[in-house]
């Protein structure tokens, strides 16, 4: 019966993957997207926006407030922690974990998206083959537990999906006007480590060692001890032959697999 649950769920995940990169219009792509980000996250709110003159263009929302769109576009972009992390790594991410729960809660981005109800923030990269074009973000409610690793990946999965629509949009010309050039190419690629054959476990501590957290980081992160962080860790040096921390980064990074 659990099976037959989660294979319902991996097949409706498919479909709605499925549609979004065949999507041939803003409308029916934003719909899509919003639809399969509710599914993942239980929340639909979503903005889509392409980079023109290294600024961030909406291009299509949905569940968000006019007025908390034009607060982000005034300006307070500049601070967020999300396009940084999208620009320089080209990964997806979530508020809270890049700056911490304390920093996040005190940020301005935090004070802007809570004036309407929202209280977490995920995003992730639009590409346009190796260039980054844009950004994806979701948000949700207070009452929903922050963002994890799971979220995040399908996130990455979502924004994959998104590249290829908003690249058959943009060679169509539907978005004449708005495609831009990003400034720069992302300092490093980014995408989830191989995880099938780990534990659910073992695959949350080894994508936060791959995106450099400390111990401490992954226990909060996905609600377990630093000690069982640590056995977790020395499992994973273990299975793939290193001796330390550094070694097993490494090794994970020569297996980045694109999803």
């Amino acid at each position: 019966m659990v099976e037959d649950a989660l294979g319902q769920v991996e097949s409706r995940m498919a479909e709605q993957v499925v549609a979004i990169a065949e999507s041939r219009s803003v409308e029916t792509l934003g719909h899509a997207v919003s639809l399969a980000i509710e599914q993942r996250t239980g929340s639909p709110a979503i903005g889509l926006y392409l980079f023109k003159d290294a600024c961030p263009a909406l291009l299509f929302s949905s569940h968000v407030d006019e007025g908390m769109l034009d607060l982000y576009q005034s300006g307070v972009w500049r601070s967020d922690p999300i396009l940084n992390h999208v620009t320089t790594t080209g990964g997806c991410g979530d508020s809270e974990t890049l700056v911490g729960c304390d920093n996040w809660q005190r940020s301005l981005i935090f004070r802007a998206i809570s004036q309407w109800g929202f209280h977490y923030n995920l995003g992730g990269p639009i590409r346009c083959g190796d260039m980054i074009v844009g950004v994806l973000y979701t948000a949700r409610e207070q009452e929903y537990s922050s963002y994890n690793a799971s979220d995040r990946l399908c996130m990455d999965l979502v924004c994959r999906a998104t590249s290829l629509a908003i690249s058959g949009l943009i060679n169509f010309g539907a978005l004449r006007g708005l495609e831009m050039p990003p400034p720069t190419k992302p300092a490093r690629q980014y995408s989830p480590p191989t995880t099938e054959f780990l534990s659910p476990r073992l695959a949350d501590v080894a994508i936060g060692i791959c995106r450099g957290q400390t111990n401490k980081e992954i226990a909060r992160e996905i609600g377990i001890s630093d000690q069982t962080v640590k056995d977790h860790l020395a499992i994973l040096c273990r299975r793939f032959g290193v001796h330390n921390r550094t070694g097993l980064a490494a090794r994970l990074a020569t297996r980045l697999v694109a999803l």
